[in-house]
């Protein structure tokens, strides 16, 4: 599908998770800090960036001893890959 990340491609580009960024489906790496995350979908990047700066912008507001739970949840490694990284 045309804008979609599918799972070998994610895999080929390093990726080793997968959860949710501001709630859309995502794959996460812990290997490279200049793309630690990337959403399945693509186009859902706009919503993503639009959610990152009204999260910031909120915790500028907030009181510097209140505590936000962050909008990024890795729930498990892709299935398919083994211990080296590598697809299986």
């Amino acid at each position: 599908m045309l804008g979609y990340l599918t799972r070998k491609e994610a895999i080929k580009a390093g990726f080793q998770y997968e959860g949710t960024l501001f709630g859309v489906p995502a794959w996460f790496q812990t290997s490279s800090c200049e793309s630690p995350a990337a959403p399945k979908f693509l186009p859902a990047v706009a919503w993503i960036t639009l959610a990152d700066l009204a999260y910031e912008a909120f915790t500028y507001l907030m009181h510097s001893d209140q505590m936000i739970e962050a909008p990024i949840r890795v729930t498990r490694r892709i299935p398919g890959l083994d211990q080296e990284g590598g697809a299986s």
